[in-house]
């Protein structure tokens, strides 16, 4: 069903908003754990809900079957996107630490360079 996978990509995409809004610059230090798990659950219900709300009002005879896969597939689409994140995060945080490294070699070849002169 189209409307699960809808669903899916807007829990997703929130999960991946919360992870990288400017918190710090917002309340002045680090979310709280509690409140980033907080908002992470809500990330998940809110879509589900809606979800599970349109089917009851527009299409009632949707059965228990598709209730059930459409909560694996949100979870599962959050889930996903939250690991994307931090494996983004490692990766970013290691180019940055390659190129700071690059630069202080660079440095360092510089000084050598001119005390050798």
């Amino acid at each position: 069903m189209t409307e699960i996978h809808v669903a899916a990509l807007i829990a997703a995409l929130l999960l991946v908003g919360e992870h990288y809004f400017p918190w710090g610059m917002l309340l002045h230090h680090k979310l709280p754990r509690l409140a980033a798990y907080v908002l992470g659950v809500l990330a998940l219900i809110g879509p589900l809900s809606g979800l599970y709300a349109f089917w009851i009002r527009f299409q009632p005879e949707i059965g228990g079957r598709f209730y059930l896969g459409a909560l694996w597939a949100v979870v599962g689409a959050g889930g996903a996107a939250v690991l994307i994140c931090y494996a983004l995060d490692h990766v970013l945080e290691r180019m940055a630490l390659a190129h700071e490294l690059a630069e202080l070699i660079q440095l360092r070849d510089r000084h050598d360079a001119r005390a050798d002169q």
